[in-house]
This record gives structure tokens, C-alpha cells and sequence, in this order.
């Protein structure tokens, strides 16, 4: 639980930097994020290899991660693990606050019309940073749970491309949280569908 949510807050932090850079300064939000990955990734990569570096082993990776800070396998067999709920919490909450808060209320009028939001009173400079370090912080929660659910260590040296899969998945969902599941598992499907057809067949 502690390393989700320094997972959160370091992922909210760092959202801060390209919603500021948006807000204030007029920069494209999507570049300085792209950008951003890849100061992060070498950084990444400097703590790791000076100060996480396990040498017993033969490729680059941290040393084990312990069994206490593992997320649960719910089924053995399957990669399937406690994670699930944790995700499934985020997208109830993400939709308590939108739909069901004045500061959801706010956001929605932001990224629907911001010229009414900005006529109807609301700061949308303001608004549009507190979504955009929300959606960080549950990004930090999402790669917690990816590293803690589904490896033993920290072993990564080039970028996932998680962040492209949550940009076409936010776009299927059409800014709605409870379609994200629905976006995540068509999306999930049509990949996984794809590497069977490569190893089973000639497609």
C-alpha cells in the first residue's frame, strides 16, 4: 500500500510539469510528456545501475523485489492478480469524483468547453492542472501495480509505450471511467489475439 501511493504521488508530480508547461507556458503537453519519458527513463536507469544493480545476475535488473511488497496472484496459472482491484477502485473513484463532485463538475466543463468554463467564472488554468495531476497520480498507481503484480524485479532500460495504450484507451472510453475497463479489454484482446495468430499460424 505505501509504495502505491508513492507511486501516485510521484506520478501526480511529475504530471505537474507538463500541465504547467500547457497551462502557463502555451507548450504542447503530449511533447514535453514524451520528452519528460525519456529523462526519466535514463534517470531510471542511473539509480539502477549504481545503486540497485544486482550483479549475481547476468542481465541488468534490481535485486529481487521482496515477497511483502508483491501484489497476490489471484489464480495460480494465470498472471491474473490483486492488482485487478485496485484498478477497478480507481475507475469507481474516477467516476464518483467527475460525475459526482463540484470539482468533477468543474473539470468536465474545462475539457468540454473551456471558453464557457472560463465565462461561467471557473479557472481553467487551475482545473485543467488538478485533472491533469490526478490522471499522473493514477498513471504512478497503474506502473506500481504493473511492476509489483507481474515482476520479480526492476529491469527496464527502453520505454514501455504504456502511455500510447492509455491515450487510445481514454479515446475509446470518451472521457468516461467506467468505460475504461471495456476500452482496456478490447484493447487487451485485439493484442493478445494478434501474438497468438503469429505463433499459431502463418498470419
Amino acid at each position: 500500500l505505501v509504495l502505491i501511493l508513492i507511486g501516485a504521488v510521484v506520478g501526480g508530480l511529475l504530471a505537474f510539469i507538463p500541465a504547467v508547461g500547457r497551462e502557463k507556458l502555451g507548450a504542447n503537453e503530449v511533447v514535453i510528456s514524451i520528452m519528460l519519458n525519456y529523462a526519466l527513463l535514463y534517470f531510471s536507469n542511473f539509480i539502477l545501475r549504481n545503486f540497485m544493480l544486482d550483479t549475481s545476475v547476468t542481465y541488468s535488473a534490481s535485486y529481487p523485489i521482496k515477497d511483502a511488497a508483491k501484489l497476490t496472484r489471484l489464480f495460480k496459472g494465470t498472471r491474473l492478480h490483486t492488482g485487478l482491484f485496485v484498478a477497478l477502485l480507481v475507475v469507481v473513484l474516477g467516476y464518483l469524483f467527475l460525475y459526482k463532485t463540484p470539482i468533477g463538475l468543474k473539470i468536465r466543463s474545462c475539457g468540454a468547453n473551456a471558453s464557457f468554463a472560463k465565462y461561467a467564472g471557473i479557472n481553467v488554468a487551475l482545473y485543467c492542472i488538478i485533472a491533469q495531476v490526478i490522471g499522473g497520480a493514477c498513471a504512478g498507481i497503474g506502473g506500481t501495480v504493473q511492476i509489483l503484480g507481474l515482476f520479480d524485479r526492476f529491469q527496464w532500460d527502453s520505454l514501455t509505450q504504456y502511455g500510447f495504450d492509455g491515450l487510445l484507451v481514454s479515446v475509446l472510453a470518451k472521457r468516461n471511467p467506467i468505460l475504461v475497463p471495456v476500452g482496456a479489454f478490447l484493447l487487451a484482446y485485439l493484442r493478445i489475439g494478434a501474438d497468438i495468430v503469429n505463433y499459431s499460424t502463418d498470419v
